[in-house]
């Protein structure tokens, strides 16, 4: 069970000492808290070196939960840095994008705004499409979002 963890101040006893109080998430925020715990993981450290285990503890969540959203370590790969970060990328982008005014200086601002605000998750696809290039074995979903990342980035840097 996927739970927000929040400190509550223990009743009875003065001990000072914190009661944590569980609280169910709704599929959907349990399976993006897993999705951005994993995109984390892989994008600072290499695919082979994290486990499922290590996910399931970045999101303080048990790690049968995670088999019952993904297949497998490789499943949960694939759905986080292709359909889930590429997602996330497109959707910041495309809701800055509609902004322009004609002002150059406006629209470069919002250009601004847009790649500092995607940044961070930038910076780890950079890493785990680094990861997946070094890979014997190819993936066509994977291969599919990659070449849908490059071709938003090349839009990007031509609309500026």
């Amino acid at each position: 069970m996927a739970v927000r963890r929040i400190h509550v101040p223990s009743a009875g006893r003065k001990t000072g000492k914190m009661k944590t109080v569980r609280q169910r998430l709704a599929p959907s925020k349990r399976s993006q808290l897993i999705l951005d715990a994993a995109l984390q993981l892989f994008g600072t450290s290499h695919y082979s070196i994290v486990t499922v285990r290590e996910i399931a503890l970045a999101c303080g969540v048990n790690v049968g939960l995670i088999y019952h959203y993904f297949e497998n370590k490789d499943h949960l790969f694939r759905s986080v840095t292709f359909a889930y970060a590429v997602g996330q990328l497109m959707a910041g982008y495309e809701e800055r994008r509609g902004f322009s005014d004609s002002d150059p200086l406006f629209d470069l601002g919002i250009w601004l705004d847009v790649h500092a605000t995607i940044a961070p998750t930038l910076t780890r696809m950079v890493k785990i499409m680094a990861d997946y290039a070094a890979f014997d074995v190819r993936d066509a979903e994977v291969d599919r979002w990659s070449q849908i990342s490059i071709t938003m980035s090349a839009r990007s840097s031509k609309e500026l």
